[in-house]
């Protein structure tokens, strides 16, 4: 992917298995990370900044941008 291509970011489960935005272990990173917040007792994150929490939790680059992109635009 060229570093200057804007892509659409995906809103759902068919955009983003057709999305180039992400590598498929990328776009499999980001939906067990999805699964897992929904299972996650999110008061145990008090006191962590977001971008600690994703340094953390992220190995994928790309899915760690878009972590973080989400959570500033909604949070």
């Amino acid at each position: 992917m060229d570093q200057n291509q804007v892509l659409p970011l995906p809103a759902g489960g068919l955009s983003l298995m057709t999305s180039t935005l992400m590598s498929w272990s990328g776009k499999m990173e980001f939906i067990n990370l999805m699964l897992k917040l929904r299972k996650m007792n999110l008061e145990k994150l008090t006191g962590v900044s977001l971008t600690d929490w994703v340094d953390r939790e992220v190995e994928d680059p790309m899915v760690r941008r878009i972590v973080v992109s989400t959570c500033r635009l909604h949070c």
